[in-house]
């Protein structure tokens, strides 16, 4: 690798030299590795070609999660979404116990407990994890649907941002099949607390419909507001909305 220097910057591939802009530098390289016909079709990259299918089919399991998440996700991610949630569906497609190598799923890693344990307490935006934010314990019980926290006090059991008043929870309950990718989102009625109101006890509550295939995702949604003039405005920093994964059933 070399840095070009000169006053003409080029980016692409010239005969067997590529050029790329790297932060503030123009770096020049030899252009090599294996073509992909040769991957393809060659017997010694078998490994390379099981790995990649894998690759692809954790990528489709990571989009049909994030699409049948919707608007949660509108504003509850950071950069690396994408990035992160893969890594961790990998680790599940490890665990399939049933597929031999280049047909591992996600779909059969989290059929076991070790897999939902893997995307149990997964936050989707790290620039507010859910764990720094909420400190109050809380029940799920996952056969009614169910959250509850109780002796909640939003003032002291929220770390919440100077300029909020207000603090928005809501629970989610996801039904994904992550081998065919159809998936049915049930939300509870928001929560809307003031962050100075009295202690309470919080529950949320979701009804699923019957005959559905696939997993059993609960989400926590929260989200905190400032009210101005007796209207409610989410605030528009990164650290403002959380989502994380309570449970996988």
């Amino acid at each position: 690798m070399a840095k070009a220097r000169g006053i003409i910057k080029i980016r692409g591939t010239l005969g067997d030299l590529t050029f790329y802009k790297l932060k503030k530098d123009h770096i020049v390289k030899q252009k090599s590795g294996v073509s992909k016909k040769r991957i393809k079709l060659e017997a010694a990259f078998a490994r390379t070609r099981e790995n990649n299918q894998e690759f692809s089919s954790c990528a489709v399991s990571g989009r049909r999660l994030r699409t049948a998440l919707g608007p949660l996700l509108f504003r509850a991610k950071d950069s690396r979404l994408t990035s992160r949630l893969l890594q961790t569906l990998c680790k599940i497609k490890a665990l399939d116990q049933v597929s031999i190598r280049g047909k591992r799923t996600v779909a059969a890693g989290i059929a076991g407990v070790a897999g939902k344990m893997l995307l149990t307490g997964f936050d989707f935006n790290m620039d507010a994890p859910m764990g720094r934010i909420l400190k109050v314990p809380y029940v799920l019980e996952e056969a009614e649907g169910r959250v509850v926290f109780a002796d909640f006090i939003p003032s002291r059991h929220l770390s919440y941002p100077k300029a909020a008043t207000h603090v928005s929870l809501q629970l989610a309950q996801l039904r994904l099949d992550f081998a065919l990718g159809t998936h049915k989102l049930v939300l509870s009625p928001a929560q809307n607390l003031s962050i100075h109101q009295s202690m309470s006890t919080l529950e949320m509550t979701t009804v699923m419909p019957p005959n559905l295939t696939g997993e059993t995702l609960f989400l926590l949604s929260l989200t905190f507001y400032q009210e101005v003039n007796g209207i409610h405005y989410s605030l528009k920093r990164g650290g403002a909305t959380s989502l994380q994964i309570l449970g996988v059933y």
